[in-house]
């Protein structure tokens, strides 16, 4: 299992799927319901990465399923946020938001302050998809001021980059390079190719914006290097 982590994280999916399906084979035959759940949730997010959103959708509800018959709360609060954010960058956003406040509403059950800051994360850019970034910001400050303690570098790294494009849509360029420039470092840090990717593409928005075009088209170049290389 860590080693299909290891290759969805280095943006080797289809290694990652044929890894993690060989896990559910050997979880199936124990009757292992945890370890079916988590694999069918490590195929959902390596298809989800890979941008194939329905395949995903249907791995995460059958982990859902699975994680509901052991009464498993911290897992399914996990998976009704993986959907709800799969439906967000589907566009759904009607259903976002119901799969999201679902998820939210367990995680305070459970006091998970890591886990409440995670789906805060994914509320925020629902708010922002429909460019409302005042919105937007109140809750991604929320998470670097309450939750920062809480959450771990993956996760902060993304929070970091998500505040750069508000800062971004506002025009606080110096503010947006800056959270970028943590969120690329954090990246980089913990190995995860496909935010890599994200940030540089970021990054070269942010350029363009500024009327730095010569670098606006390096860190696009650099995006679309890595993007091929992973096959995101």
């Amino acid at each position: 299992f860590r080693h299909a982590n290891d290759d969805r994280n280095a943006g080797a999916y289809d290694k990652a799927i044929t890894e993690y399906q060989q896990c559910l084979d050997m979880a199936t035959s124990l009757r292992d319901s945890l370890r079916i759940g988590n694999s069918l949730i490590g195929i959902g997010i390596s298809n989800d990465l890979g941008g194939r959103f329905e395949e995903a959708l249907q791995y995460y509800f059958k982990a859902l399923e699975t994680y509901e018959r052991i009464n498993n709360k911290k897992k399914m609060g996990g998976t009704l946020k993986n959907i709800g954010n799969t439906y967000r960058v589907m566009k759904n956003y009607a259903k976002a938001s119901g799969f999201l406040q679902q998820a939210l509403e367990l995680q305070y059950a459970a006091r998970d302050s890591a886990g409440i800051a995670k789906v805060l994360n994914d509320i925020a850019l629902i708010y922002m998809d429909q460019d409302s970034s005042r919105k937007a910001l109140e809750y991604f400050d929320e998470i670097i001021h309450t939750y920062d303690k809480y959450i771990s570098e993956e996760v902060r790294a993304y929070v970091l980059n998500n505040l750069a494009l508000i800062e971004t849509d506002i025009h606080r360029y110096p503010q947006a390079l800056n959270a970028y420039q943590s969120s690329l470092a954090l990246m980089t840090k913990v190995n995860d190719q496909y935010g890599i990717a994200l940030v540089l593409g970021n990054l070269g928005d942010l350029y363009y914006h500024m009327h730095d075009f010569p670098r606006a088209l390096d860190y696009h170049l650099r995006n679309l290097t890595l993007v091929r290389r992973i096959h995101s």
